[in-house]
């Protein structure tokens, strides 16, 4: 019986290795499955009889055909795992095949302080002996919301409430600034022009002036602690445009006397809507010009792949988002692999198989009329066993190559061997 290893483990005097896809008794197949060490595979054909570290240590060159992925999400897909794991886990810092690749990769993780390891260079190794070179660019953030950060929702107004203001790219090259909160009051469109800051960085704040907070991390931030009034201010009925609105700390701005393209509290922003609000952090524009940097490639991909984030939102606004950023690399001929990421030790299981349904709801949606969209790995369901760190959120180093192994399974269902 064919299994693809969720782990490596040694049994019977031998070793077997993360991502291998053995045929073996099926006693022993059902144990290893049971134990969560394996997961069935189910086309029944053996396409991983290759062992990554066996071609690096002999030699062998293995040529791959290039293709490039971009990758968004959130912490655990740019990684999280400390330096002080890579003795025990090294093909989570570098590639066993390629010294050049590292979790490193991209621009995200570069942001870090800290040297992090994350699943990619050990999918790079799998997809590698798969025939594959998978040029990647890291374009996840921690805590990134996809409805929130990357698409942009309609705010509602709520007294004694901080909301973020519009602010310009002005602390490196991969802060485009911030659009700014909308809400809609009186039939008017508002924008924060005067509150509390988001940033894609969370040290970012030293360079307006605050205390440092130490290390630099890839995550979305808000800084301040401005807050709306007690009551909601009666100039939101008579404003006109470019007219200001004093409200505690927070000042808006009309940018419309009238709200003729409709919008409403709530609403997930599309990229019709980009001068309002939609990509309100550049996310999405930023990854698209670092993929362009990849040329001589087959294919471009990109993964679209988070979950905690976004828990607070599942089921419609969740599936909106996701939609909605498949439509924005498809229109700029990215094929589009829809995942979802690993749950948290405490996360309710109940909201992430929702969250499994969205993603299934949105990729049978897109897959009727366009096979440029295909499935990556659903790491809350590939993923078996306690393999967190002690913070409960962040994968550890064998989660990790949990998910490369799940995810070099999923690639390898719509990706030939060559």
């Amino acid at each position: 019986m064919l299994v693809n290893l969720l782990q490596t483990f040694d049994f019977a005097g031998r070793r077997y290795l993360v991502g291998d896809n053995p045929d073996v008794d099926p006693a022993i197949a059902r144990k290893w499955i049971m134990d969560g060490l394996a997961t069935a595979d189910t086309d029944q054909r053996q396409d991983n009889a290759v062992d990554p570290a066996a071609l690096a240590a002999s030699g062998f060159p293995i040529v791959g055909k290039p293709i490039a992925l971009g990758i968004l999400g959130q912490s655990n897909e740019k990684g999280q795992l400390p330096s002080a794991s890579k003795a025990a886990f090294p093909t989570c810092f570098q590639s066993a095949l390629n010294p050049a690749v590292t979790s490193t990769m991209g621009y995200t993780n570069s942001l870090d302080t800290n040297f992090y390891g994350s699943w990619w260079p050990a999918f790079y190794d799998l997809m590698r002996a798969y025939g594959y070179d998978m040029q990647m660019i890291n374009g996840a953030f921690g805590a990134m919301s996809f409805v929130e950060h990357v698409c942009g929702k309609v705010k509602a107004w709520a007294a004694n409430t901080g909301y973020c203001q519009e602010r310009t790219s002005r602390v490196n090259h991969y802060d485009r600034g911030y659009i700014g909160d909308v809400i809609v009051e009186s039939g008017r469109i508002f924008r924060c022009t005067t509150g509390n800051q988001r940033y894609l960085t969370y040290r970012v704040e030293q360079f307006d002036g605050a205390t440092p907070i130490g290390t630099t991390l890839a995550y979305v931030n808000d800084v301040g602690t401005a807050v709306t009034g007690g009551a909601k201010p009666a100039g939101f009925a008579t404003a006109t445009k470019g007219q200001t609105i004093a409200d505690g700390g927070i000042t808006w701005t009309c940018v419309s006397a009238t709200n003729n393209i409709g919008l409403f509290t709530s609403q997930i922003f599309h990229s019709g809507l980009y001068g309002y609000g939609f990509d309100p952090l550049g996310v999405l524009s930023m990854l698209h010009e670092q993929m362009a940097l990849k040329t001589g490639v087959v294919v471009k991909y990109i993964e679209v792949c988070n979950g905690q984030a976004d828990t607070g939102y599942a089921g419609t606004p969740y599936q909106q988002a996701l939609g909605y950023i498949v439509d924005y690399f498809r229109a700029r001929n990215y094929k589009v692999a829809l995942g979802l990421s690993s749950i948290t030790e405490s996360g309710n299981t109940a909201t992430w198989n929702q969250m499994s349904t969205d993603v299934a709801t949105v990729l049978a949606a897109k897959r009727a009329t366009d096979t440029g969209v295909v499935a990556a790995a659903n790491l809350y369901q590939s993923i078996v066993g306690p393999t967190w760190q002690g913070d409960g959120v962040h994968l550890d180093g064998d989660g990790l190559l949990k998910a490369a192994a799940a995810e070099a399974v999923a690639f390898k269902a719509f990706l030939p061997r060559v």
